[in-house]
């Protein structure tokens, strides 16, 4: 379990403005009472940053819902530098839930890989989900539901990137983000959600 001490970020998407110091990079991005919804604008992914710096060790922990008409598609990029489409260095690694195409579950380091999934569900509008995903001594790990479906070696676990920002995403699709919460691993030494 992931100990509450350990506990650095802790957002409810239940305001009708954004959180203070968070950046839209591309997509619509609307707060509501109810969870911020976030969907794609023409051929982009729909991506928001945190404004707030993150442990280096970490669980990422998201909990988000399809809206009606979607059923695929909510990420959590973590260990990020740059942006998605900006300048170099863009480099992210990207947990998601019913994505790439096809409903798989994966994590994927953004622009050169690598890729790992496994299959999964499209999403159910109504149904929340609860993806944790993370890092820790150079590996990195994805959980849905309480239940861990990938955990491997990151294979550019010595880069000298600072990787420090954290953000949502939904490519293709329109979800509802209801909360995000981001621990620090090396506080807790955990890494099951």
């Amino acid at each position: 379990m992931l100990d509450v001490n350990a506990l650095v970020l802790d957002v409810g998407f239940d305001e009708l403005t954004l959180p203070d110091g968070w950046q839209i990079e591309t997509g619509s991005w609307v707060p509501t009472n109810s969870g911020l919804v976030g969907s794609i604008d023409g051929d982009s992914a729909a991506v928001i940053w945190s404004g707030m710096r993150c442990p280096a060790q970490l669980a990422v922990v998201f909990e988000a819902e399809a809206m009606p008409g979607h059923d695929n598609d909510a990420n959590a990029f973590f260990r990020a530098a740059g942006s998605i489409y900006g300048a170099a260095p863009n480099d992210a690694w990207i947990a998601g839930t019913a994505g790439w195409y096809v409903h798989d579950n994966g994590l994927e380091q953004h622009p050169h890989g690598p890729t790992w999934r496994v299959p999964g569900l499209p999403l159910v509008p109504g149904q929340v989900v609860r993806v944790a995903a993370g890092y820790r001594r150079g590996r990195v790990f994805l959980w849905k539901d309480g239940r861990l479906l990938l955990e491997r070696d990151d294979p550019h676990a010595g880069s000298t990137t600072v990787q420090d920002r954290i953000g949502l995403g939904t490519w293709d699709a329109a979800v509802r983000f209801l909360r995000l919460s981001v621990y620090d691993l090396d506080a807790d030494g955990s890494a099951r959600a």
